[in-house]
């Protein structure tokens, strides 16, 4: 998905990504006021930096498995009003590290 695609589009309020969707790129969703939910696809393999910048509604309650790559600043705009942070770096570095 391309730069900016749904940037500052405040009535988008939930997201299903497609399955077949391998790449977010940089801000996608940034500025989306009224974000509360992504369901990510289970092929998706990276999120681009600043993807979710400014959504302070949104929950991420699952990552798919297939991500290898999740750019800067994503784990600190998500999940910002429950306070719960998804480790997402480390996670996937510990992952990474065991896959070799």
């Amino acid at each position: 998905m391309k730069k900016g695609v749904f940037a500052k589009c405040k009535s988008l309020k939930t997201v299903t990504l497609p399955e077949e969707l391998i790449s977010l790129g940089k801000y996608v969703f940034t500025g989306c006021d009224a974000l509360k939910s992504v369901e990510f696809g289970s092929q998706l393999k990276e999120i681009g930096d600043d993807c979710f910048r400014g959504d302070y509604h949104l929950v991420i309650k699952k990552l798919p498995a297939s991500l290898t790559k999740v750019g800067k600043n994503v784990e600190k705009y998500a999940n910002r009003r429950t306070g719960s942070i998804i480790p997402i770096q480390p996670f996937f570095e510990e992952d990474l590290d065991r896959a070799e």
